[in-house]
């Protein structure tokens, strides 16, 4: 059993207080536009204010017990989040979606999940070739 599926239940909880990285996320947004995609989205804490500001956006996170607590989100305000799509799967192996992302996200120290540098380079690879911008920004890890 992994880690987040042993914590899921109380991830939210947890990670209530962690929102001062939100505003930048918008900001990269009504810079450069959307879709966007989120690598490791879990439960939702950045793909949801992003939809409901209006952007598209897909998630993707390889733990079903995270998405399943986004996915109740959803049901819970459909109408405030039909821009969202959630998909389940390892950034590393599964098929990424054909559209091309104006901005792909790895928020709140997604990269930490990636133990091996080949795994890094590997990701940045997938993310890239799917991205019509190709520069990267670096975000502050919250402490």
């Amino acid at each position: 059993m992994s880690f987040y599926t042993t914590v899921a239940q109380y991830y939210d909880a947890e990670n209530a207080d962690k929102r001062d990285d939100i505003d930048l996320y918008l900001e990269l947004a009504e810079e450069v536009g959307h879709p966007i995609f989120e690598v490791g989205c879990g439960s939702g804490r950045v793909v949801f204010p992003l939809a409901r500001a209006g952007y598209e956006v897909v998630g993707m996170d390889n733990n079903e017990a995270m998405l399943t607590l986004a996915r109740e989100r959803v049901e819970q305000h459909p109408q405030e989040i039909e821009t969202l799509t959630l998909l389940q799967g390892d950034i590393l192996t599964a098929p990424l979606p054909k559209q091309k992302f104006k901005l792909v996200l790895l928020s709140y120290n997604m990269l930490m999940h990636f133990h091996e540098q080949d795994q890094q380079i590997a990701d940045r690879k997938s993310t890239r070739l799917n991205s019509s911008h190709s520069r990267a920004s670096r975000m502050p890890s919250s402490a």
